[in-house]
Order: structure tokens, then sequence, then C-alpha cells
């Protein structure tokens, strides 16, 4: 009878447990956690601004670029113009050089 009266007495004492832990996590349950994210949706701003700015930046260096490049020449009006001439002129040369080769001096 000890015996089970000692049993008796354990599962008692388990059932009472158990029922300590059932009412803290009925406890639990009812607190909600709630979460602050105040700061997070601050930080992602100030980051959301900075992003903005950053942006802006690129765009006008772009547009800079852009104007630079559509502007640019490789070579100048007046080294343009000189080669030009010189090949017309080296042309001519050339032309008349083989007339007088061909038709003034005879073979």
């Amino acid at each position: 009878m000890a015996k089970v009266e000692e049993l008796m007495a354990l599962m008692i004492d388990e059932i009472n447990r158990y029922e300590q832990l059932v009412k803290k996590m009925e406890k639990l349950q009812q607190n909600k956690l709630e979460i602050d994210v105040s700061k997070l949706e601050n930080t992602f701003q100030i980051h959301q601004e900075k992003i903005n700015e950053h942006e802006k930046s690129y765009e006008f260096f772009y547009h800079q670029m852009e104007a630079l490049l559509k502007n640019a020449k490789i070579y100048p009006k007046w080294a343009v113009i000189v080669f030009i001439g010189s090949l017309a002129i080296n042309f001519v040369g050339l032309i008349l050089l083989i007339f007088a080769r061909h038709y003034l001096m005879p073979t």
C-alpha cells in the first residue's frame, strides 16, 4: 500500500506541475509581444533619402558626360580642313606626275 500511496503522491505532484505549466502557457499566450519598428523605419527612411541623393548626383553626372560627348570632336575644324586640302593637293600632284611621265617623257 505504501508504494501505491507513494505513486499517487508522485502522480499528484506531476499533475500539479503540469497545471502550473499550462497556466504559465496561458499567460504567455495572453501577453502579446509587440515589436517597435519605428527606429528601423527611421533608419530605412534616412537610407532611402541618401539613395535618392546619390541617384540625383549620378543623373547629373550622366547628363554632364552626355553633353560633353555630344559636343566632343576628335579633331579641330582647322586640322580637318588642312588634311582634306593636303589630300586634294597630293591627288592633283599625283595626276600631274602621271600625266607628265606618260605624255611628256618619251619611252
